[in-house]
């Protein structure tokens, strides 16, 4: 007896191609409508896929990328310090007198 195989698409009873299309349309930047439109899946199961590829994404990840040491450079910190002092500016509004002064 052969061991039972592992489903891809856990309990989605859909065909492993037509999944790959919907993947690569969403991508694409095609809207959800379009999708089902094209595919004839319902949304529901589209909504539902991109959510299943990415938990099956990060528990690859997970098991394979292991003490990887992340570095932000100098140059993402300061646009980030730059975008942080422009919503504050913006949050407060310019000519409120009780803002305060952002460097």
């Amino acid at each position: 007896m052969q061991p039972r195989r592992k489903k891809p698409l856990d309990g989605m009873y859909l065909e492993l191609a037509k999944a790959e299309m919907i993947i690569r349309l969403l991508v694409e930047g095609s809207s959800v409508a379009t999708v089902e439109r094209v595919t004839g899946v319902h949304h529901g199961t589209i909504l539902k896929l991109p959510v299943l590829v990415g938990e099956k994404c990060e528990r690859i990840m997970a098991e394979k990328i292991r003490n990887v040491e992340v570095r932000i450079p100098p140059s993402t910190q300061d646009a980030a310090r730059q975008c942080r002092s422009v919503a504050k500016r913006l949050s407060w509004g310019a000519s409120n007198p009780l803002a305060p002064k952002v460097r």
